[in-house]
């Protein structure tokens, strides 16, 4: 990987991709310090390293630009775009006519009766952790 393949975050040596996801979303560093209940400033400080952020920041971040908190600090929008979030698909479908939708649940498989509800994937690290628990 060559120095021009590199975020404008990781050439700083910033560990997060707060900037990638402010440009992505369009927002200014205004419009996101009002969302978050930062200034300007420290927005800039925290794109740029020189703040440090605490798990409610980065909740607060996350919230304001729509994405998970692990997806701030693990996922460059800019470079892969980020699977579209349940909003983002429900609003898509309330354009679609009925016709459409309808047709689109017929071809989804039955759940079974007594079925449990499809679970969330989990990293490998969760399942490694889950598995020692329940052989202890």
């Amino acid at each position: 990987m060559n120095k021009s393949d590199l975020s404008r975050s990781e050439k700083r040596g910033v560990r997060h991709f707060v900037h990638e996801w402010r440009k992505y979303r369009g927002l200014t560093q205004e419009q996101l310090a009002e969302r978050v209940g930062l200034t300007s400033g420290a927005i800039s400080q925290l794109e740029n390293g020189i703040f440090a952020y605490k798990q409610p920041t980065l909740e607060a971040l996350a919230e304001a630009l729509e994405c998970q908190p692990g997806d701030i600090l693990s996922v460059n929008p800019l470079a892969t775009p980020p699977r579209p979030m349940l909003a983002d698909l429900m609003a898509a479908a309330a354009d679609m006519p009925d016709t459409f939708l309808s047709s689109l649940l017929a071809l989804m498989p039955a759940e079974p009766k007594g079925a449990e509800p499809p679970q969330e994937p989990q990293p490998a690290s969760v399942r490694q952790t889950k598995a020692r628990a329940k052989s202890a």
